[in-house]
């Protein structure tokens, strides 16, 4: 497949989707139509594509190998639908190593070709898809960060996670950190993407330079009674490739204990709208 030539393409992709209100994943029954006879204990997860999530693939692991139901028809015993890692990655640092299974373009969609890999280290999986428009292949929308837990696959397929690529597009927000020498600001990290189903399941997309989005925290006043101080946050761009945004807002001297309400937009998002999102977090810590 032909490398992107611009993010644009994908992202416009996206826009033209979001009209649509999100799908009740909840709702998709998670049952496999037709399965082969296993090496070892199954691992399962489900994923969605599209604004309506009316496309679906499942992903098995067991034993050696990678499972994928390539042409969404539920059936997993015909041939070209498994695959072998045949790499490693090294996420540096704590990250550590993981294996790579290289899935290749799936078809569930007949109109969108979706070009997937899995990256899985000690039962944690990071699940990664790229998908084509107009001859331009997308740049990565995945899920699986450690942002909030682990995603992982579950040993039956009626709990397997759903993961919803292509869909309509959200905020949400991960950590919330004190910074500065005597922690007079907070560091907020957020994203922009599709929600799943299950821990760790938000399909995260790249950020565009320009604009950024807009956020306001609420924090509980030190004075029981009081009303919440609100707080704007100021974003930068993801750095390096990053799939979020980072924003610092100012310590008030009257916050006190509890959790922050955060209230996430995008008003000026280029390529389509973004529904506002509220979320709560603990200062130091990720949901």
């Amino acid at each position: 497949m032909k490398l992107l030539r611009s993010q644009a393409a994908l992202l416009m992709l996206l826009g033209a989707a979001l009209a649509a209100p999100a799908a009740d994943l909840a709702k998709i029954e998670r049952a496999v139509g037709k399965e082969p006879t296993y090496g070892g204990k199954p691992k399962y997860g489900l994923l969605a594509f599209g604004p309506e999530a009316k496309a679906r693939v499942w992903l098995v692991r067991a034993g050696d190998l990678l499972y994928v139901d390539r042409n969404g028809n539920g059936d997993l015993t015909e041939a070209g639908e498994c695959c072998k890692s045949s790499e490693t990655r090294d996420w540096g640092g704590n990250g550590g190593v993981w294996r790579v299974f290289r899935v290749g373009v799936v078809n569930a969609d007949s109109k969108t070709p979706y070009e997937l890999y899995l990256e899985e280290k000690d039962g944690a999986v990071c699940i990664t898809s790229m998908f084509e428009s107009a001859g331009a292949v997308g740049l990565a929308q995945c899920a699986g960060h450690y942002r909030r837990g682990k995603l992982e696959l579950a040993g039956r397929a009626q709990d397997a996670p759903i993961v919803h690529f292509n869909g309509p597009l959200t905020l949400d927000a991960c950590d919330l950190q004190p910074s500065g020498k005597n922690r007079e600001q907070s560091r907020l990290t957020i994203f922009v993407g599709t929600p799943g189903l299950g821990t760790d399941t938000f399909a995260m997309l790249r950020p565009a330079e320009k604009p950024l989005p807009a956020a306001e925290l609420s924090i509980p006043h030190q004075q029981a009674g009081k009303a919440p101080v609100r707080v704007p946050v100021e974003f930068q761009a993801g750095c390096c490739g990053d799939a979020w945004f980072y924003g610092t807002a100012r310590t008030p001297v009257a916050a006190g204990a509890g959790k922050v309400k955060i209230a996430l937009s995008f008003p000026d998002y280029p390529h389509g709208k973004v529904a506002p999102a509220t979320v709560e977090l603990s200062p130091k810590n990720a949901r």
